[in-house]
């Protein structure tokens, strides 16, 4: 099995973009491959003079359902009558429809691609995204899985202008998805709701279908007195006014407690705050421009966070100039052996993520968010291999470390951009708050805000 099937049975790729390596990813002319009937769009902010100029394919649909997240007026953008719009309802302040999807439905396949971008032209050209891809054939029968029932429930959520597409999903087979759906729906979540979202979702998912073995524990064991070999590593493109009890007793609760299964789990690991700093936004493919997609404001930033920020760093690939929009989260060892990843469109926040209220009898969230984790128990569940062991690596571990494959294990390969374990801020590293000031100027001559330069 090659690299690249490795990748391609696990359906993660990068958006591509001029300039970067182009292997492991997937440009909008692939994605919207021709003979669709249906189509359903979601996502937090559209550009349709550029969306419909781009892929005029959308133009030929049956039906397309656009919802979205923003208060932009879309009707007039409306070429055609087959096209629909909806905002779904958001019933608590400060929180938005932000998931980005994509369902292409074919006569015999339907397409399902959950993404990072938003549907305008700066996110998909001149950033790095994250995207699950993959086909699912049409069956005869109902096949219920979880991928299915976690799909349906949360387009459920968003409202009736989706109970078409709903219809359509139950025709095909999802059982091999190799992955599960993170979602979070806005709603005080209770009783046997208390699980379905957020990092509640994210906590049973990780206890469901990840576990540590007792060797890794003996061997972080012996290692914990000098660096801990068990790392979270979280990567956003915003960041919200988060606490530190939130996070560390709360959010890391949820996702490591749930797959280390110990009382002392607080002491198991090490996390970091990827995020891209003052110069590299500065020197990034747009210049400053690229800070507007990084909002994180003076007054959420915590001295707590300091010591754990990282930069972005994307040799590998070749994409330090493409600053990730991508939203991700995982847990690994610094070998390169991944315990699980999850991509999605949750930034680092409460309104996405949920907090426990009522003496935590029920988790409160503002936001419509998806997400997709992978695990090596879900891989082997799609992809059975007889006496042998999944892992999850990365491209740059496989061909530093690894052979392809052994007669001990399989190595399914996620194309993460970013270099493990991350590179820490030095002392003269500020990171990217976009409500200061910055006088030096970027690549283009401009300092921010821009809004001062416009004579």
């Amino acid at each position: 099995m090659s690299q690249k099937d490795l990748v391609d049975s696990l359906g993660f790729y990068l958006n591509q973009v001029e300039g970067a390596v182009s292997i492991f990813t997937k440009s909008l002319d692939e994605i919207f491959q021709p003979g669709f009937h249906s189509v359903l769009l979601t996502n937090y902010m559209f550009d349709l003079s550029w969306l419909f100029q781009r892929i005029p394919l959308l133009l030929t649909a049956e039906r397309l359902l656009i919802v979205h997240g923003d208060e932009q007026e879309y009707q007039p953008f409306s070429p055609c009558h087959f096209i629909t719009f909806h905002k779904p309802r958001l019933p608590f302040r400060y929180g938005t429809h932000h998931t980005k999807l994509i369902i292409l439905f074919y006569r015999t396949t339907v397409r399902f691609v959950l993404t990072t971008a938003n549907m305008i032209q700066s996110d998909w050209e001149n950033k790095t995204q994250g995207l699950f891809l993959k086909d699912f054939p049409q069956t005869g029968e109902l096949k219920p899985c979880p991928f299915l029932e976690t799909m349906d429930d949360y387009l459920s959520a968003l409202g009736k202008p989706l109970d078409y597409y709903r219809s359509l999903l139950c025709k095909y087979d999802f059982s091999n998805a190799g992955v599960v759906l993170i979602p979070s729906v806005p709603g005080y979540h209770g009783g046997q709701s208390l699980d379905k979202y957020g990092h509640r979702s994210l906590h049973s998912n990780i206890s469901r279908y990840c576990s540590i073995s007792d060797e890794q524990r003996r061997r972080h064991q012996r290692r914990k007195n000098t660096h801990s070999s068990f790392r979270l590593l979280l990567q956003c493109s915003s960041i919200g006014s988060i606490s530190e009890k939130w996070l560390t007793q709360e959010f890391f609760h949820s996702i490591v407690s749930s797959c280390w299964k110990q009382d002392d789990w607080h002491s198991c690991f090490e996390w970091d705050l990827m995020w891209p700093s003052v110069q590299q936004v500065r020197n990034s493919i747009q210049g400053y421009a690229s800070g507007a997609a990084f909002p994180w404001a003076k007054k959420n930033y915590r001295s707590f966070q300091t010591s754990h920020l990282c930069l972005w760093n994307a040799h590998f690939f070749k994409r330090d100039a493409w600053l990730p929009h991508m939203k991700s989260y995982m847990a690994y060892q610094e070998n390169g052996n991944i315990f699980w990843f999850l991509l999605t469109s949750a930034n680092l926040s409460t309104a996405a993520w949920g907090s426990l209220v009522h003496n935590q009898s029920q988790l409160f969230i503002r936001s419509y968010e998806l997400g997709v984790l992978w695990t090596p128990m879900l891989c082997s569940y799609a992809h059975p291999v007889n006496n042998t062991v999944i892992q999850l690596t990365t491209p740059q571990h496989i061909t530093s470390y690894y052979p392809q494959e052994t007669n001990s294990n399989t190595l399914f390969c996620l194309p993460l951009p970013f270099q493990l374990p991350p590179q820490h801020y030095d002392s003269n590293d500020l990171p990217w708050l976009w409500d200061v000031t910055y006088q030096s100027p970027d690549r283009f001559g401009n300092t921010w805000p821009l809004e001062w330069n416009v004579e």
